[in-house]
């Protein structure tokens, strides 16, 4: 296949699947049903951005009311939406638009995603076999659903940023020519700082797969290293001095760009200097293994030293006790592997299957490559087991491993399927084998075995099923109608649906699913599991709460639930309300339901 062919295949295979995505979710993307709680509040950024907060103001002032909420967000993520809803301020209304921008940029991400995985997967797959590259990209890939229409959160941004470092590290390892390329790489780790901290482990390891590169070959790779980092420290100083206010630049933040992330591969880029000059003395391989050992614990002790509070949990330890118990230890993208293994297993076999198994397939390519083959391959071995280290620690981790799997799975699905012509097979066998070897490497594979078993379970002993808690009924927009017409004021609301509110109504609320909320979640948590009504309706008052608005579902039973069963959210959900409140039903939306606080 030309490289003009393959590109046209890209360009198919991406209308393909926003075909497919538009048809499966556009019409709950659309009323917002689809969207999670960072959905709505990168929406809700950029309204207030568009509406006239400051540039480098992140603060979510209707969250947490009147002190409100700084956000660790950034404003990267927000530009293409920002810039398709006032393209459309002549036509619609902003939240319309911010509607239609939500469907439209997620898709065009995708295609940004699938051109830069589609550069490595040819070279390393050859011509002949890299369409099979893109089958596995969508053939049940998790990565997929990251660029869904309304999926508007960061973390499909940040996954293009990860490709694109990735990409250009191996295409500088594959080729001495293009051994500059590693150097550009500082372009997409710079933005990936600014867009959030949460992918500087797996930069420390893009950095560590460059370091072992070069205790293999030696050679320019460490220049190159220093190159890279001292770009993506200079565009993250850059970034500090015009993305955040001045009051911000001296202080270290672990969770969002500051001088605590940009110190960080500032340090990284000493470190790969020092291995550049000491490399005149370096007579081997395990003399360029120890001088690169030096020089990263060099690093690590001058980073420790730096920013001691990022280390121990420095991201949650502002947290009061009582909402990490309650709220942050019971999150599912924060709990360990070990907890969702024993909570829902099926789930964590799944976020590891494809990781694993691609890290399989590096180590045995690894033993069998050439000298060239096993600096790829051993880079894309580090970064994987980064990756599933960090998967074991919290599962949020999950969607960077399911994409560093991506080209080592398809490599694996390349090979089987070229050893099935090479044998004469019939092409219809071909076809009918690969069915099923893609079944097993994508990410579907284990929750299919789980929903087979609950069907097998639930034919040999029928039982009277559980109640199903469809969540998406209080995150539909057209919900929230009541309140939309209401005096602005502040809700009492259910922590997952602090996001919707604040996007579709005029109102702040107390709590939302973010840790720097650490006021509005203690005192939203204090509330529902309150059970002395005189209490409640005094902190009511004096936090200016209007309304209470209520999902019934899994908050009720890990967050708010008590030992004697007499707590707020569970005497509502029980029909039990209290008299200083007054229910406005909606039969329409039976799930969300709203309360008015009396005067």
């Amino acid at each position: 296949m030309s490289a003009t062919e393959y590109r046209k295949l890209v360009v198919i295979v991406w209308l393909v699947v926003i075909a497919s995505m538009a048809a499966i979710w556009g019409g709950n993307a659309w009323r917002g049903a689809s969207w999670d709680t960072d959905d709505f509040m990168r929406l809700v950024q950029v309204r207030d951005w568009l509406g006239g907060q400051g540039w480098s103001d992140l603060t979510q002032y209707r969250l947490n009311p009147p002190d409100g909420t700084p956000m660790h967000w950034s404003r990267l993520a927000d530009l293409p939406l920002a810039a398709v809803t006032l393209a459309l301020s002549p036509l619609l209304a902003v939240n319309d638009g911010l509607a239609v921008a939500a469907m439209m940029v997620p898709p065009l991400y995708f295609l940004l995603f699938l051109v830069l995985y589609a550069l490595p997967a040819r070279m390393m797959l050859g011509m002949a076999r890299s369409p099979i590259a893109l089958l596995v990209a969508i053939s049940g890939s998790g990565t997929v659903a990251q660029y869904a229409p309304g999926r508007v959160d960061h973390h499909g941004l940040q996954l293009i940023m990860l490709m694109a470092a990735v990409a250009l590290l191996l295409c500088g390892l594959a080729r001495r020519r293009w051994r500059r390329l590693i150097a550009l790489a500082g372009i997409p780790i710079g933005l990936s700082l600014w867009i959030g901290a949460e992918m500087l482990p797996l930069i420390g390891a893009w950095f560590a797969a460059l370091g072992l590169a070069w205790c293999w070959s030696g050679g320019a790779l460490a220049r190159q290293g220093a190159l890279a980092a001292g770009l993506a420290a200079f565009i993250g100083l850059v970034l500090i001095l015009v993305a955040m206010p001045r009051a911000l630049w001296p202080v270290p933040a672990c969770d969002a760009l500051s001088v605590a992330p940009v110190g960080a591969v500032a340090f990284v880029a000493a470190g790969f200097a020092g291995m550049t000059l000491l490399d005149r003395w370096a007579g081997g391989r395990m003399a360029r293994l120890l001088i690169a050992a030096l020089c990263g614990a060099v690093v690590a002790a001058a980073y420790v030293l730096a920013f001691p509070e990022c280390l121990g949990g420095g991201l949650f330890g502002a947290l009061d006790p009582e909402v990490k118990l309650r709220w942050l230890d019971k999150v599912a993208e924060a709990i360990t592997l070990a907890e969702q293994l024993r909570l829902r297993p099926f789930g964590a076999l799944d976020k590891l299957w494809t990781p694993l198994l691609a890290l399989a397939y590096c180590l045995w390519r690894l033993r069998r490559a050439a000298t060239r083959g096993r600096q790829l391959w051993g880079a894309m071995a580090v970064l994987l087991a980064a990756a599933t280290a960090l998967v074991f620690w919290q599962v949020r981790a999950a969607s960077a491993a399911q994409v560093l799997a991506l080209l080592p799975l398809a490599a694996l699905v390349a090979e089987l399927w070229q050893r099935l012509k090479g044998r004469g097979t019939p092409r219809w066998r071909q076809f009918l084998v690969l069915l099923p070897i893609l079944f097993v490497c994508s990410a579907v594979f284990w929750p299919a075995l789980e929903y087979g078993t609950r069907f097998a379970a639930a034919a040999l002993a029928p039982t009277r099923p559980a109640p199903m808690l469809v969540r998406a009924e209080c995150s539909d927009r057209a919900a929230i109608a009541p309140l939309a017409a209401a005096a602005p004021t502040t809700i009492l609301s259910y922590i997952d649906l602090g996001p919707m509110l604040l996007f579709s109504t005029p109102h702040a609320v107390l709590g939302a699913p973010y840790h720097r909320n650490n006021g509005g979640l203690k005192d939203t948590i204090a509330l529902f599991r309150a059970a002395d009504d005189a209490w409640i309706r005094d902190r009511l008052q004096a936090r200016g709460i209007g309304w209470v608005a209520i999902c019934p579902g899994p908050e009720n039973f890990v967050t708010y639930a008590t030992e004697t069963g007499d707590g707020l959210a569970e005497r509502l959900v029980a029909g039990k309300v209290p008299d200083y409140l007054a229910e406005v039903p909606d039969p329409a939306h039976p799930g969300l339901r709203l309360y008015r606080v009396a005067p």
